[in-house]
């Protein structure tokens, strides 16, 4: 009973340690990918080339908006359709109408 006790004693600090040690490896050994870009961003980014619209007003008010579920939707499908459009000759709003008034209803612009 003792030898088993004093084993136990002596393996805990090696697992304990090793976890440690281990807290701070990379899996794998890749590098860390950089923090994903904020959706928000990169939406009004889209929205700004493709419609027009005011960057700095849309980036101000696009995390608030963010906050209901139903105009988050809206956000992400007007992004979806602005990023399979084209934004050439001002078509991007005639290709994403549904959206777009989708957009207007679900977050009240």
């Amino acid at each position: 009973m003792f030898f088993r006790t004093l084993a136990l004693l002596c393996v805990l600090p090696l697992v304990v340690g090793s976890g440690c040690l281990l807290d701070d490896k990379q899996v794998g050994g890749d590098e860390l990918e950089p923090d994903p870009p904020d959706p928000c961003e990169r939406y009004c980014d889209r929205a700004a080339a493709c419609l027009d619209e005011d960057e700095s007003l849309c980036e101000q008010e696009c995390p608030e908006q963010s906050v209901d579920p139903s105009c988050r939707d809206a956000l992400l499908s007007v992004q979806t359709c602005l990023e399979a459009s084209a934004c050439e000759g001002g078509t991007a709003a005639q290709d994403c109408a549904a959206a777009l008034e989708a957009r207007a209803e679900s977050c009240g612009t």
